[in-house]
């Protein structure tokens, strides 16, 4: 997966990637482009860890005008390490909270779940508002449910006479 923090509004990004291959991660930065556009920013700088997928990326984000540096090797982007071990910890504390063992199937939804509730919730650097706030100009929708929420769903199937099914809310 691509992980991104904005550095003014700390505003983290998730982006899913099949594996690590150049078509991919040039996908994935793509996706990453065209959300931040979408949201009025301009991209003109990454930095990344020096991988060789990332430095392959050099060339590519050039010819899109976009200034791509990477961390000596050896090191990682600081920044980015913080707010991914800060993205860990969250994702084992709503895990430890589920009463069953989440499914592979819902990982990237316990992702993104993490990454909203992150982008959600103020911090030292944004002061009172959101990362969410700050980035998209609009205030942050919490759910009234939490992730893994088992409930009866309403389900108005043609082969069933129940209107209700038993899910979790993701």
């Amino acid at each position: 997966a691509l992980f991104a923090v904005d550095e003014k509004s700390a505003y983290r990004s998730y982006i899913p990637l099949e594996s690590k291959s150049l078509q991919q991660v040039q996908d994935g930065f793509d996706t990453l482009i065209a959300e931040y556009t979408l949201h009025g920013h301009v991209v003109s700088h990454f930095v990344m860890d020096d991988e060789r997928v990332f430095n392959a990326m050099r060339q590519p984000l050039a010819r899109k005008g976009i200034n791509a540096t990477v961390t000596p090797a050896g090191l990682h982007n600081k920044r980015c390490e913080r707010y991914w071990q800060t993205h860990l910890q969250r994702d084992r504390s709503v895990r430890a909270d589920l009463a069953y063992e989440l499914p592979p199937y819902l990982e990237y939804h316990i992702a993104k779940w993490v990454v909203a509730l992150s982008n959600a919730m103020p911090s030292k650097q944004t002061g009172r508002i959101t990362p969410f706030e700050l980035f998209t100009k609009q205030r942050a929708v919490l759910p009234h449910f939490k992730f893994g929420q088992a409930g009866i769903f309403y389900s108005p199937r043609p082969d069933s006479d129940q209107r209700g099914e038993w899910g979790i809310f993701v």
